[in-house]
Protein backbone atom coordinates (compact mmCIF):
# COMPACT_ATOMS: atom_id res chain seq x y z
CA UNK A 1 0.00 0.00 0.00
CA UNK A 2 1.37 3.41 -0.93
CA UNK A 3 1.19 6.14 1.67
CA UNK A 4 1.13 9.84 0.74
CA UNK A 5 2.05 12.70 3.06
CA UNK A 6 3.77 16.08 3.15
CA UNK A 7 7.39 15.47 2.12
CA UNK A 8 10.51 16.60 3.95
CA UNK A 9 13.94 17.53 2.61
CA UNK A 10 17.25 15.84 3.54
CA UNK A 11 17.41 17.88 6.76
CA UNK A 12 13.85 16.85 7.71
CA UNK A 13 12.43 20.32 7.06
CA UNK A 14 9.17 20.78 5.16
CA UNK A 15 9.69 20.61 1.41
CA UNK A 16 8.16 23.48 -0.57
CA UNK A 17 7.69 23.91 -4.30
CA UNK A 18 6.19 27.03 -5.85
CA UNK A 19 5.30 28.29 -2.37
CA UNK A 20 3.30 25.19 -1.36
CA UNK A 21 3.90 21.93 0.46
CA UNK A 22 5.08 19.01 -1.66
CA UNK A 23 2.90 15.91 -1.32
CA UNK A 24 4.19 12.52 -2.39
CA UNK A 25 4.75 8.86 -1.58
CA UNK A 26 6.22 8.91 1.91
CA UNK A 27 6.86 5.34 3.09
CA UNK A 28 10.66 5.78 3.00
CA UNK A 29 10.36 9.08 4.84
CA UNK A 30 8.20 7.49 7.56
CA UNK A 31 10.72 4.66 7.97
CA UNK A 32 13.57 7.16 8.37
CA UNK A 33 11.65 9.16 10.97
CA UNK A 34 10.75 6.04 12.96
CA UNK A 35 14.35 4.88 13.01
CA UNK A 36 15.70 8.26 14.10
CA UNK A 37 13.18 8.71 16.93
CA UNK A 38 14.24 7.85 20.46
CA UNK A 39 11.74 6.09 22.68
CA UNK A 40 9.90 8.73 24.67
CA UNK A 41 10.15 11.38 21.92
CA UNK A 42 6.47 11.15 20.98
CA UNK A 43 4.02 11.88 23.76
CA UNK A 44 1.23 9.95 22.01
CA UNK A 45 3.43 6.86 21.45
CA UNK A 46 6.23 6.91 24.02
CA UNK A 47 7.48 3.41 23.18
CA UNK A 48 7.84 4.15 19.45
CA UNK A 49 11.32 4.70 18.06
CA UNK A 50 14.55 2.82 17.32
CA UNK A 51 17.19 5.50 18.03
CA UNK A 52 19.59 4.24 15.36
CA UNK A 53 22.04 6.98 16.31
CA UNK A 54 23.16 4.41 18.91
CA UNK A 55 24.97 2.61 16.08
CA UNK A 56 27.56 5.39 16.19
CA UNK A 57 28.39 4.27 19.72
CA UNK A 58 30.93 1.47 19.66
CA UNK A 59 29.07 -0.28 22.50
CA UNK A 60 25.90 -0.70 20.42
CA UNK A 61 25.30 -4.04 18.74
CA UNK A 62 23.51 -4.19 15.40
CA UNK A 63 21.36 -7.18 16.45
CA UNK A 64 20.02 -5.21 19.42
CA UNK A 65 19.34 -2.09 17.36
CA UNK A 66 17.84 -4.21 14.55
CA UNK A 67 15.28 -5.65 16.97
CA UNK A 68 14.29 -2.12 18.03
CA UNK A 69 14.05 -1.06 14.36
CA UNK A 70 11.77 -3.97 13.51
CA UNK A 71 9.58 -3.31 16.55
CA UNK A 72 9.23 0.40 15.73
CA UNK A 73 8.35 -0.27 12.08
CA UNK A 74 5.83 -3.01 12.89
CA UNK A 75 4.23 -0.86 15.60
CA UNK A 76 3.58 1.79 12.95
CA UNK A 77 1.86 -0.77 10.69
CA UNK A 78 4.71 -1.75 8.37
CA UNK A 79 5.37 -5.32 7.26
CA UNK A 80 9.14 -5.76 7.54
CA UNK A 81 10.54 -8.13 4.93
CA UNK A 82 14.21 -7.61 5.76
CA UNK A 83 16.71 -5.38 7.55
CA UNK A 84 20.41 -5.67 6.76
CA UNK A 85 23.54 -3.63 7.21
CA UNK A 86 26.46 -3.92 4.79
CA UNK A 87 28.18 -0.52 5.08
CA UNK A 88 24.69 0.94 4.48
CA UNK A 89 21.38 0.20 6.14
CA UNK A 90 18.92 -1.59 3.85
CA UNK A 91 15.28 -1.95 4.82
CA UNK A 92 12.57 -3.67 2.81
CA UNK A 93 9.22 -2.80 4.41
CA UNK A 94 5.78 -1.70 3.31
CA UNK A 95 2.53 -0.57 4.83
CA UNK A 96 -0.16 -3.25 4.73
Amino acid sequence: MKVFDVLLDEELDLLFENGDFVIGESTGQHIEELLLLSKGSLRASPLLGADIERLKNEDAYFAEVKADMQEALETDGLKVNSISFNEKLHINAEYV
